[in-house]
């Protein structure tokens, strides 16, 4: 887990030294052990590296490094979990190996296969590596994109690193904003208030800034010549599902598939703990992690938020005392946030949904305080196994689309009692389901088009110029209603802001997130199963459930409700008026041309004092955190 930076000088001019540094130095968070960098192809080509030691901490992991003859070349962020695997079989084949790092195989396979290497790779990376012989720069982002690659390209330099921080350290890049961006940004905050839904943007190649692109998740790109291509290795098949008749095998092979996913995550040199917030998600890990490695007391980490709704100690207690780990309860303050957003902000590099990356931020710290250096986290869960409440009508509309309207009677049933709903108002919720989805993409879209309207809030010329840029969602018209859902979550929102905001939080403290839910191999048999084995009697992630009966305790195995790792940060903020109110009355604020200042300052009032509904915060604080990011990365 590393932070790497390169420049190729298309124009044949030598890299210059101090630049490749300077982006070096702005990693350094994320590699605080060691550093190294290299000029290669006649000076053209510089690579640099800040390590953070997780495997084989001795100088034989240094990088930038290089196979036998030295005609191939690495600089990579990120794990190979199933690097001792592979490397027996590149030895069998007769490759040399130097050192017991993971990076090291990435060389060999790289050697062995040439780009379908990533086929065999299991775990997360964004590396970039130099083949000198055939003078080609093959660069590769995971397949989920738990990892980031950002890079700038023009007529004479391709630029990139693990943050935008970085490549803005090169005088080439330039740190203008992206209108679009900014745009989409912005009104997906007013879209949340009107519509309760997300529409993330960060989900293309563009970025915040005009002149910086990333690698998407699942995409390789080559440079040779100044010629840059970008290909996609890697995407799910919903199509060819799995049908067992008894149910058994579907247990067994989810076991097995996660309890490896798992074991090959403890894999490292340093020490490990664990997140617990005592959800489904994260106590699995904890339990599972209990099971493969017995008798040691790992550090579990649990944030709390005493008076409120946000405080599941009972539940993390639970867990703890059934794993016998360290449990380390912490309560992040109002205090702490107003004193962390300044860096908080830094370390995101954009615009940002949602502070409940705060609690995050407060394990990761007390993480690195405790000596912490792998932390394993419940992500993807959700996502993969039908978690969240709003899949129960895509759930629904698939019973009916399936003429099971006996299942379809039972479930509804079941749901109204738990979840305090009725039949009337969950066949209803299905019914918009299978009527959105029966309309074709492109009519749904230009339909789209014209109803989103101008809002007072925003400019109206900055609205007129960027309207057309809002994302559009894939047509999904054969897929079962389940797996739209799934793909959307997995795709446009939360999971990438989840792997964004964790991957930064961590990094900021030089601390390595591991998501055993995110191993592609259990992602894509999930994406393979009958709807059925999701949500089940009421239950969503029915067979996570029924895989970890004795595993779990059964209060926590049994759990409906949900909270995850959040807390009341909407609450310090709605109550702290006075930070608000001081950047909205800022001079620097007042000079954006992206509102129309008296209306934000009268909406802002109205949500004071009652006159908006509870999301309208989203749109508050879609004006706060671009304000603070642009003194930050614009103004500076």
């Amino acid at each position: 887990m590393c932070g790497i930076a390169g420049i190729y000088n298309l124009v044949k001019n030598t890299v210059e030294a101090p630049v490749l540094k300077a982006m070096s130095d702005a990693l350094s968070h994320r590699g605080p052990d060691d550093a190294g960098d290299i000029l290669l192809d006649n000076g053209r080509l510089g690579l640099a590296h800040r390590r953070l030691s997780i495997i084989d901490l001795s100088l034989a992991g240094h990088q930038p490094m290089s196979n036998e003859d030295n005609s191939i070349w690495i600089i990579c962020n990120g794990e190979i979990y199933n690097y001792l695997e592979l490397k027996e079989e590149l030895i069998v084949k007769g490759h040399v190996f130097k050192s017991n790092t993971d990076t090291e195989v990435i060389l060999h396979s790289y050697e062995e296969e040439g780009v379908d290497c990533l086929r065999k790779f299991v775990g997360m990376w964004g590396f970039a590596l130099w083949d000198n012989r055939k003078k080609v720069l093959f660069c590769a982002r995971d397949r989920i994109g738990k990892k980031p690659f950002y890079y700038f390209h023009n007529h004479d330099f391709f630029i990139f690193a693990s943050e935008i921080k970085a490549l803005l350290k090169n005088p080439a890049v330039s740190s203008a904003p992206n209108d679009k961006a900014i745009f989409r940004y912005l009104y997906q905050g007013i879209l949340r208030d009107l519509y309760n839904q997300f529409f993330y943007v960060d989900v293309s190649e563009e970025t915040f800034f005009a002149q910086v692109k990333q690698l998407l998740p699942g995409h390789y790109l080559t440079l040779k010549e100044g010629r840059l291509e970008i290909n996609k290795y890697w995407s799910l098949n919903f199509k060819e599902k799995i049908f067992y008749k008894d149910d058994g095998k579907y247990v067994e092979e989810f076991r097995g598939i996660f309890e490896n996913a798992v074991k090959i995550r403890l894999r490292g040199d340093v020490p490990l703990g664990v997140y617990l917030s005592g959800g489904l998600d994260s106590s699995s890990i904890a339990c599972t992690v209990k099971r493969l490695l017995p008798g040691q007391r790992i550090k579990a980490f649990t944030t709390y938020f005493e008076g409120t709704k946000y405080d599941e100690r009972n539940y993390a207690r639970l867990v703890a005392k059934d794993t016998d780990f360290d449990w380390q309860p912490m309560s992040p303050s109002r205090q702490g946030l107003f004193a962390d957003m300044e860096n908080i902000v830094r370390s995101m590099d954009q615009p940002f949904t949602e502070l409940s990356i705060y609690p995050q931020w407060a394990v990761m710290r007390q993480a690195k305080a405790s000596g912490i250096r792998i932390m394993l986290n419940g992500h993807g869960g959700d996502e993969i196994l039908g978690g969240y409440p709003t899949n129960f009508p895509y759930y629904f509309a698939d019973l009916i689309k399936g003429g099971h309207l006996g299942l379809f009677w039972k479930e509804t049933g079941i749901h109204a009692q738990r979840y305090n709903s009725s039949r009337y108002t969950d066949a209803m919720q299905a019914g918009r389901v299978m009527l959105s989805n029966a309309i074709p993409g492109g009519l749904k879209n230009r339909w789209k088009n014209m109803t989103l309207k101008h809002t007072d809030i925003l400019q109206r010329d900055f609205f007129r110029e960027n309207i057309n840029s809002m994302p559009v969602m894939p047509d999904a018209q054969t897929l079962d209603f389940m797996d739209i859902n799934f793909s959307i979550t997995m795709a446009f929102y939360p999971l990438p802001f989840w792997l964004h905001s964790e991957d930064r939080v961590s990094m900021n403290f030089s601390v390595e997130s591991r998501s055993p839910f995110l191993d592609h191999r259990l992602v894509e048999f999930c994406a393979r199963l009958p709807y059925r084995q999701k949500i089940s009697n009421g239950f969503t992630k029915y067979l996570l459930r029924e895989s970890l009966k004795g595993v779990l305790p059964e209060k926590i195995r049994n759990r409906t409700d949900k909270l995850g790792f959040t807390g009341p940060v909407q609450q310090w903020l709605t109550e702290d008026k006075g930070f608000i109110k001081d950047i909205l009355q800022s001079k620097s604020f007042s000079r954006r041309k992206y509102f129309n200042h008296k209306e934000v300052l009268s909406q802002y009032e109205n949500f004071c004092s009652g006159k908006k509904g509870h999301f309208f915060f989203s749109v508050v604080w879609s004006w706060i955190n671009l304000e603070l990011w642009m003194r930050e990365f614009i103004d500076r």
